[in-house]
């Protein structure tokens, strides 16, 4: 009774830790926001970009970036776009989601008061909390940069964005380990122990993993020292060097400014569908150390190598391209890319791990079944030896219901002593 009890407080505080957690998502996700701060030997200037800025402040100031210029192709124009709308897309799908699913857990939780059932993880929580955490890692990696030449220049999350990652991340792996000790699976399930163990490295490593996306991708070396930057600034660092080194219309842009952008575009998206697809993975091991379950998501670990694998690739292209339109840029470092792939080989080999000890302990108890029908095998004899009872079917025939009715028939003996009593 203890160890129940103890389980049922167990369950409920980690639903309402899942819950802060979710409020915590809900409040942040409206101050997502990147600080630029510029520094020299004797002063330093800060800017914040918030999420409002991708509404009509950044079109706006892209707008009287080309009014000033003396001409350019619709080519060079959507790529001058490209960057604004991916950030406005993914403005716009955070806050749906996080407040949808925020929503959601609301309801799950007044419903699981009102049943008095608390066994299961909520996955609304999760995916609100989630959802936070990889548009605010995608935010920060369209802004990463940072350069070092004359100046000093650094994008850092916004104090606010600060807070809210770590409150949210504080109540979402309290959550993690509360539901995690009170659905654990009792001692004989110990052959589960390694599938458990899998998907609690899986929940915690992961959503580690989305920090190293919001890093600069691409650092370039010049003459004057360095500058590091995403692949959604790459874009627009090309066509501004694209500009410089045309003529002054615009018409006719220097080799190699198309290719690179279009390599760093398709860098850009497949990084942001490789952060959705780790959001996919921690949520399914969220989920399985929540419930005690043991949901495997092999598909999304190798789409998500193959996600991994393009964003390398379109990361060295975009790069090799850049130093062809520039001979000042002398050489080039893709660091975080190369991570970028390593961890989703990773996540591959946790998929396959995962498959293969599912799959393992699966089959146990098919192999054990033999031994357990041995038990029943003895009991057919005592089934054999119940036959005799059908030639003890005699014996009911012989308690023949017609002997019955002389039984019947001293039943007018009342009747008897009745007329006795007339007398």
């Amino acid at each position: 009774m203890r160890n129940g009890a103890a389980r049922s407080i167990l369950d409920i505080v980690g639903g309402a830790l899942g819950m802060v957690a979710v409020l915590f998502s809900f409040i942040f996700v409206f101050l997502i926001g990147a600080t630029l701060t510029l520094s020299t030997d004797t002063q330093a200037v800060s800017q914040t970009t918030d999420i409002y800025y991708y509404f009509s402040g950044a079109y706006d100031d892209l707008d009287q970036t080309l009014a000033s210029l003396l001409g350019y192709t619709a080519e060079f124009e959507m790529y001058m776009y490209v960057p604004n709308i991916i950030a406005t897309v993914i403005v716009v799908a955070s806050l749906a989601l996080v407040v949808v699913f925020s929503l959601l857990a609301i309801v799950s939780f007044s419903r699981a008061i009102v049943r008095k059932k608390y066994d299961k993880g909520n996955p609304f929580a999760i995916a609100a909390a989630l959802s936070y955490l990889g548009g605010t890692a995608a935010f920060l990696g369209l802004h990463a940069a940072h350069a070092s030449t004359y100046i000093t220049a650094a994008v850092a999350p916004s104090p606010a964005t600060i807070a809210g990652l770590v409150l949210v991340c504080a109540f979402l792996l309290g959550s993690l380990a509360c539901k995690a000790v009170a659905n654990a699976k009792p001692a004989q399930e110990a052959k589960r122990i390694p599938l458990f163990t899998l998907s609690a490295v899986g929940a915690v490593v992961i959503p580690v993993l989305l920090a190293f996306v919001a890093l600069p991708f691409v650092e370039i070396t010049t003459e004057n020292g360095t500058a590091s930057m995403s692949l959604i600034l790459l874009i627009t660092t090309i066509c501004s060097l694209a500009q410089s080194l045309s003529d002054p219309t615009g018409i006719q842009l220097v080799d190699g400014y198309s290719t690179s952008s279009a390599c760093a575009l398709v860098g850009a998206i497949a990084t942001i569908a490789a952060i959705a697809l780790l959001l996919c993975v921690a949520g399914r091991c969220m989920r399985n150390v929540m419930e005690g379950e043991e949901r495997g998501c092999l598909s999304y670990g190798i789409i998500l190598a193959v996600l991994g694998t393009a964003v390398l690739v379109c990361a060295v292209f975009a790069a090799e391209e850049f130093l062809r339109m520039q001979v000042n840029y002398t050489e080039y470092k893709i660091y975080v890319p190369v991570f970028v792939l390593v961890a989703a080989l990773l996540v591959l080999g946790l998929t396959i791990a995962h498959k293969v000890l599912w799959t393992r302990a699966a089959k146990r108890p098919m192999l054990l079944a033999p031994q357990e029908c041995a038990a029943p095998v003895e009991a057919v004899p005592a089934a054999e030896e119940a036959i005799p009872a059908e030639e003890a079917a005699p014996t009911e025939e012989a308690a023949p219901t017609e002997e019955a009715a002389p039984t019947e028939e001293a039943a007018p003996l009342p009747y008897e002593e009745s007329s006795e009593n007339e007398e």
